[in-house]
């Protein structure tokens, strides 16, 4: 269920997708998995914002970057960091946002992880709106600032705005 909604939200059927997030992250939560749920959650996230629902959204990823930060998931923090960069960058915070993308790029470059073909859209997106806000030098510096977080600031820091 969790590749369909990243299948959907790919094809811009978010409705869709945030269904069935829905379902993949009661279905994890109920088999106790906490990687497959905060998965879930993250994904549930990403659709809400496309849907416009940014209370859910940030409710959403909020709690899937305590899972992530209490149980070390790598790949997933750096996704749940650019999430957050999208939800402040199409909420009026581009300087924060791209604090963020910075930090969730330095944490795939430590892992050697390329950003998944699904995220591609998102994260032009909210590349292109912090390019729209900001000049470059604010953009260097902010980006600069994400990359010298260790990933439980960053983590920390995000789950401070998404309060």
């Amino acid at each position: 269920m969790g590749n369909l909604a990243n299948i959907a939200f790919a094809e811009g059927d978010y409705e869709r997708a945030r269904e069935l997030s829905l379902r993949v992250t009661s279905v994890f939560r109920d088999w106790n998995n906490p990687l497959g749920h905060a998965a879930g959650l993250l994904s549930l996230a990403c659709a809400a914002l496309y849907c416009d629902d940014v209370a859910e959204a940030r409710s959403s990823l909020r709690e899937s970057i305590r899972i992530c930060a209490e149980l070390r998931y790598g790949t997933l923090s750096a996704a749940c960091l650019r999430a957050c960069a999208a939800i402040l960058a199409r909420t009026n915070e581009p300087r924060d946002a791209a604090c963020f993308l910075g930090a969730s790029q330095k944490l795939l470059e430590e892992m050697r992880s390329p950003l998944e073909v699904t995220e591609q859209r998102m994260h032009e997106e909210t590349q292109a709106l912090i390019r729209a806000a900001l000049d470059d030098e604010e953009i260097a510096a902010a980006w600069d600032a994400g990359r010298v977080l260790s990933v439980d600031e960053a983590l920390s820091r995000a789950l401070s705005y998404l309060d």
